[in-house]
């Protein structure tokens, strides 16, 4: 495997056809400058991703992640993927926001021990990554990142100010709309991030933090 990690291009082996080298793209969401604004940490986050109105049929094969500065620590990780939005979960009573989710890649990782700048994310092989294919013109999809310690960084959004000098508050219906990192491919929004692990034992109401942007940087082909 080969990727060039400058957040743009690279080249990578597919797992299933060794021998065809194709090149791959890369959205990352939250270069030098935005990771020295204000982050969190959570166990998780969920958040959509949707094909550009023009753009072809596109292929997620991969994602780095942004850990907790300074860790190094190993921990568990997985990626869940379904059609759709992660909030399609809140129509079921009680909410089953895994509800439809698939698990397409799974291990363990550590941190790199740096600073929280992007080239400091923690790259896992495409190989350990099933291809999620989301069709052309609009299509929305759903992931949830989740590692098995708080170590998970994320991006807080912030509506601005009001005249008054508080902070705009954007409700979690209207969120599912802002996006946070785009291309002419993709386009990526905020979602919520979540404070507990398994996703199964969260609580919306105490376990989710929303407005919550994911940090790292999504391959595709």
């Amino acid at each position: 495997e080969s990727v060039e990690n400058n957040g743009f291009s690279g080249t990578a082996i597919h797992p299933s056809t060794a021998s065809t080298s194709y090149v791959l793209k890369s959205l990352t969401t939250a270069i030098d400058d935005n990771l020295a604004t204000e982050k969190g940490k959570s166990y998780g986050i969920l958040f959509d991703v949707e094909t550009s109105p023009s753009s072809p049929l596109v292929t997620i094969a991969g994602m780095d992640l942004s850990l907790v500065d300074n860790t190094i620590l190993p921990t568990h990780y997985e990626i869940w993927t379904k059609a759709g939005s992660w909030q399609d979960g809140i129509a079921t009573q009680p909410a089953d926001f895994l509800s439809g989710f698939r698990q397409v890649s799974q291990g363990v990782i550590s941190g790199k021990g740096g600073a929280g700048a992007s080239d400091d994310f923690t790259i896992m092989s495409v190989r350990d990554f099933q291809d999620v294919e989301i069709p052309s013109g609009g299509t929305r999809q759903a992931f949830y990142v989740t590692l098995s310690d708080d170590l998970l960084l994320f991006e807080s959004y912030h509506g601005g100010e009001r005249e008054d000098g508080g902070a705009v508050i954007v409700g979690r219906n209207e969120m599912v709309n802002m996006v946070q990192a785009s291309n002419d491919a993709l386009r990526v929004y905020y979602g919520a991030a979540v404070r507990t692990y398994p996703l199964e034992l969260a609580d919306p109401t105490t376990d989710f933090w929303d407005n919550a942007g994911f940090l790292g940087r999504i391959w595709m082909k």
